[in-house]
């Protein structure tokens, strides 16, 4: 028996060993080649990335491009820059919707990138939070939202986004027409409106706002709905209702040309949308400069320290740690996004001003002239002042207004050294007792020749220009003119001004330096039409 199978199972033992190493080294190599190519195929991939190519921008268009919400875009040159609102300097959005919750406002949930010198387009971003828009009255509110949003943002389908406000409040709103195509939504919105107080017999009103719409998706996490609308035309308070696209067009003096140009310019500018992914700051490594002054660097690497927020390390630098505790360096510095010093003059062994760009997370540049004491690892701020204005020069004499501490000055300096020539408080207190106190100094400027300063002052409601005597000290000259200046030989000055609400109009010629009066445009009022030729009268 043994024998037996031996000689009937060994063929078939042999084989199916055969079958079993063959099938092994089969697998071994498809998993090896499979392995090789994928090995192939990623190096294909990383030798050769995908990359979307760059949109050209129109003749006489502009780009522009915002890393913090993640998106660029081509825009007509005659639509003027682009501005974030309502914050114009946007460096995060992490916390704005926390800061959002704390304010009933209308910008709630909301973010718009509006441009300079037009109104006619608009781009609105909201957050998930953001459920539509209200009727714009308060009364209404109780009603509901006008339009759809929510399901715009399940959907993103912009043609399913509708503008339907009829629900019990005395004005309705209704689509009368909506044509979409290529994600590009036109639509003419109907407004009712009913008033009692009008003395006819049609009491009826309706407006009617031409748009086009069109929504993206955005990626930077937390305003990512971004609805673009730009206004072809409005119609307000119409006795007639207008029902269709045509009337419209011939009631806004819109040729169909003209209003399908305008449709390809916004066509054009949404198509120049790109979306990505925020790119986040980033910081390099602190460098030392060859050469440079080694208490230079000390003040350096304390700044780099500030704006990269290593805080507990810059606050060790400071050798007044005895006077001032680490929870109020921490309050001054937590909302740091940019800081960097520049432009160092050595005053002394150890001492040393300079200037400072300095800007928190989502608020505006600020610049101040510093001076530090450097011992060692360690500093001391000697000064610290905000510049309000650009310095302007005229010879040994320079002018610009600061703030230090809790009060504003306008400075004139001789050769560096600073006199101060006004001065006010810098903040309004908690109960707004200090009304006449408080004083912003503006635009500082020499005369011609260089002898006299000119500069402007604001405080509640009012403001007032100065000309101050340089050689002599003292101002000369104040009044709450418009139109303020000196002729180019500096031998007389002007002074006109125009009704408002604590000026009446005036148009005066003074001599210079004693400042009398040698002309006054009202003196012979009858022979003039002052409301628009007194200039040619001063001139």
């Amino acid at each position: 028996m043994k024998k037996e199978f031996l000689s009937t199972a060994m063929p078939k033992l042999i084989m199916a060993v055969v079958l079993i190493v063959g099938t092994v080294f089969g697998l071994v190599g498809y998993f090896g080649i499979m392995e090789k190519n994928n090995k192939a195929e990623k190096e294909k991939i990383v030798e050769k990335p995908i990359t979307k190519k760059e949109i050209k921008c129109p003749d006489n268009w502009e780009k522009y491009k915002h890393d913090i919400i993640g998106i660029k875009f081509c825009y007509p040159k005659e639509w003027g820059e682009p501005i974030t609102e309502p914050i114009k300097n946007l460096t995060r959005l992490s916390n704005m919707e926390e800061e959002f919750e704390t304010q009933d406002i209308y910008y709630s949930n909301k973010l718009s990138i509006n441009f300079e010198k037009s109104r006619q387009v608009g781009m609105e971003l909201f957050n998930e939070q953001y459920g539509g828009e209200y009727y714009p009255n308060l009364y209404a509110q109780a009603h509901g939202y006008i339009d759809n949003f929510s399901l715009l943002k399940s959907t993103g389908d912009i043609c399913e986004y509708k503008i339907d406000f009829n629900k019990g409040y005395e004005d309705k709103l209704n689509e009368i027409y909506n044509d979409c195509n290529e994600s590009i939504k036109t639509t003419i919105v109907e407004r009712y409106q009913y008033f009692d107080f009008i003395d006819d017999n049609n009491k009826s009103r309706y407006s009617y706002d031409l748009k086009g719409l069109v929504y993206k998706k955005l990626s930077n996490g937390h305003f990512d709905n971004l609805l673009i609308n730009m206004r072809f035309g409005h119609i307000s308070q119409n006795k007639e209702q207008l029902a269709t696209i045509d009337k419209i067009l011939s009631s806004l003096e819109k040729s169909e040309d003209q209003f399908q140009k305008e449709k390809n310019e916004f066509k054009s500018f949404v198509e120049s949308v790109e979306i990505y992914q925020p790119i986040p700051k980033t910081f390099q490594e602190f460098k030392a400069i060859r050469g440079e002054d080694s208490q230079i660097t000390v003040i350096r690497k304390y700044y780099w320290l500030l704006a990269n927020s290593k805080l507990n390390e810059a606050y060790e630098m400071r050798s007044d740690k005895e006077k001032l505790t680490y929870e109020t360096f921490q309050d001054w510095y937590k909302e740091i996004y940019l800081v960097k010093p520049y432009d160092f003059k050595k005053t002394n062994s150890n001492e040393y001003e300079f200037y400072v760009e300095y800007q928190d997370h989502n608020k505006s540049k600020k610049k101040f002239k510093v001076a530090m004491v450097v011992n060692k690892n360690e500093i001391k701020t000697l000064f610290s002042d905000e510049i309000l204005t650009e310095e302007v020069s005229f010879g040994e004499y320079s002018a610009y207004a600061i703030k230090r501490g809790d009060k504003n000055y306008m400075i004139l300096a001789e050769n560096g050294k600073e006199i101060i020539i006004d001065k006010g408080d810098a903040n309004y207190d908690s109960e707004y007792s200090n009304l006449g106190t408080v004083r912003f100094f503006h635009k500082p400027k020499f005369s011609p020749k260089g002898n006299y300063l000119i500069y402007s002052m604001s405080g509640w409601e009012w403001g007032v220009s100065y000309i101050y005597d340089i050689k002599n000290k003292t101002v000369k000259f104040s009044e709450s003119g418009h139109g303020f200046d000196f002729t180019p030989d500096e031998k007389y000055f002007y002074s006109c001004s125009s009704m408002g609400m604590i000026t009446g109009i005036s148009g005066e010629v003074y001599s210079v330096p004693d400042f009398d009066v040698k002309f006054n445009a009202l003196e012979n009022v009858e022979n003039y039409d002052l409301s628009g030729h007194y200039r040619e009268v001063l001139a």
